[in-house]
C-alpha cells in the first residue's frame, strides 16, 4: 500500500506543480459557429513538458520536484537543526499540494509525531550535504504543534467515541436497573 500511496503521490505533485504551466497557455479559441461543420482535428506539435487536457507528462521539466524526491527529505528548524522529514503531502480538492506531514521529534522513529505545516512554509533547498526542507519554526514549535489527524484517524476516533457511549450507556441502564434476588 505504501508503495501505491507513493506513486498516487508522486503523480499528484507531477499534476499539481504542471498546473501553473498549463494555466499560462493561450486561452482556447472560441467555438466556430454551430451551424458549420468543424474541420477533422489534426496532429500538433506541442513543446514536451507542456501537457493539454488527456496528453501524458514525457519528462521532467527544470523547477518541477517529483513527490518521490520531497518524500523523506529532512526538515531543518530556524537554527538549521535537523528535527524530522517530510512524511507525505497534503492536496486539496484542485490537486494543488498545500501542506507537507512532518514526522517530527523521537528518537530512531520512536516517540516521533506527524505535524502538518502549510507547503508555503516550508523552502527545499539544495546544498552540499543533499536536499533539505527549511521550516521556518523551531524544534519547540514543531514539538508542541498538535498532531496531525488524516480522514481515517478521524473517522476511527469518532467510532471509538460513539462505543465508549454506547457502553456507558449499557453500564448505566444495568446499574439502575432493580436485582432480582
Amino acid at each position: 500500500m505504501k508503495g501505491f500511496t507513493g506513486i498516487l503521490a508522486a503523480s499528484t505533485l507531477a499534476l499539481a506543480l504542471a498546473a501553473p504551466a498549463a494555466a499560462q497557455t493561450a486561452p482556447a479559441e472560441k467555438p466556430a459557429d454551430k451551424t458549420m461543420e468543424s474541420a477533422p482535428a489534426t496532429t500538433e506539435s506541442r513543446p514536451l513538458g507542456n501537457p493539454q487536457s488527456g496528453d501524458t507528462l514525457i519528462k521532467q521539466d527544470e523547477g518541477q520536484i517529483i513527490a518521490s524526491d520531497i518524500i523523506g527529505t529532512p526538515v531543518l528548524d530556524t537554527n538549521a537543526q535537523p528535527v524530522g522529514e517530510i512524511a507525505d503531502l497534503v492536496l486539496d480538492e484542485q490537486q494543488m499540494v498545500v501542506g507537507a506531514i512532518l514526522r517530527v521529534g523521537g528518537f530512531l522513529g520512536l516517540g516521533a509525531k506527524s505535524v502538518a505545516v502549510p507547503w508555503s512554509a516550508l523552502r527545499i533547498e539544495q546544498r552540499d550535504e543533499g536536499q533539505v526542507a527549511l521550516s521556518g519554526m523551531s524544534e519547540e514549535e514543531l514539538a508542541a504543534a498538535p498532531e496531525f489527524q488524516t480522514l481515517e484517524a478521524q473517522k476511527a476516533a469518532a467510532e471509538a467515541e460513539l462505543q465508549r457511549q454506547k457502553q456507558l450507556q449499557m453500564q448505566q441502564r444495568q446499574g439502575s436497573s432493580p436485582t432480582s434476588q
